[in-house]
């Protein structure tokens, strides 16, 4: 039986998202990071207009019950829970290291360094652990593979017009070759955009969701999204871990949200994955 989907609401979690998201914006402007503070809060107003957007188009879609979670279920939010920390940590398990550095190695000999880092990442985030739920039976659209929910056509458009019209004038005003672009847009294919997403917002949201209410699986995901790059984010701030803790809430968190909730409205992680290479893809620019 299909059952419609629930009305636009603000919901106490997403006021006190918001409220953690005002304390790393106000912390990065009044620590002299008012550069990235302000980019970010262009980012934030963007992906809020394009998540009600979203809602808009997908709000008449139905949706289908919850399905069977398959077996063992304790036994999936372990690895998931060992996926995320191991690569949180990478080269801090010194056989996770040992796994990563012969995948890489591999794949090295055959494309150039930043699609062999894309094929380890997806090698080591995903495959195995993706591979694992499907045994333990866990249906393909709970891993974020799922059937794409009416308005997905106009969602996508709203999330890619903006980066793809980016892409569009630096290739027309000669400041972009085609080449380069799609050396770039292959870079992060499998770097960030496939791989993180299909981890975060397929497999470790799906399993979160088997265990939780869908509202709070999404919250937890975007601030766990967040932590997890906290590594890169002391090296960006040279161990200011004040700083390192805003941006992971302010940029990372508010993107894992955005992404989380893509995935949800559409029933597919592919919307989002295109989003996240040509966002990250963007990068080109500075």
């Amino acid at each position: 039986m299909l059952i419609k989907t629930e009305p636009f609401r603000i919901s106490p979690l997403l006021i006190a998202f918001g409220c953690l998201y005002t304390a790393g914006e106000t912390v990065k402007f009044l620590r002299g990071d008012a550069l990235w503070g302000t980019i970010d809060l262009v980012l934030g107003a963007i992906l809020a207009i394009a998540c009600a957007l979203t809602w808009r188009f997908t709000r008449d879609a139905p949706v289908e019950p919850r399905r069977k979670e398959g077996r063992a279920l304790p036994l999936q939010l372990l690895l998931c829970g060992f996926v995320v920390i191991a690569t949180a940590l990478d080269g801090m398990l010194p056989a996770w290291g040992v796994v990563r550095r012969a995948i890489y190695a591999v794949a090295a000999l055959h494309v150039s360094p930043d699609i062999a880092n894309g094929v380890t990442n997806f090698t080591l985030y995903c495959v195995p652990l993706a591979l694992v739920l499907l045994v333990l039976g866990v249906p393909l659209a709970q891993l974020g593979i799922g059937r794409f929910r009416r308005g997905s056509a106009g969602s996508a458009v709203v999330w890619l017009i903006l980066p793809l019209g980016i892409f569009a004038y630096a290739i027309l005003s000669g400041k972009l070759t085609v080449s380069v672009m799609l050396a770039v847009w292959l870079s992060n294919l499998l770097q960030n955009g496939v791989s993180e997403e299909l981890l975060w917002r397929g497999l470790v949201f799906g399993r979160l969701s088997a265990v939780m209410k869908t509202e709070h699986a999404l919250f937890i995901q975007a601030v766990l999204f967040g932590a997890w790059h906290a590594s890169a984010d002391m090296h960006a701030y040279h161990g200011d871990l004040i700083n390192a803790v805003a941006d992971m809430i302010a940029s990372q968190a508010m993107f894992g949200l955005a992404l989380g909730y893509l995935r949800i409205r559409t029933g597919n992680i592919a919307i989002g994955a295109a989003f996240h290479l040509l966002f990250d893809s963007l990068q080109i620019f500075q």
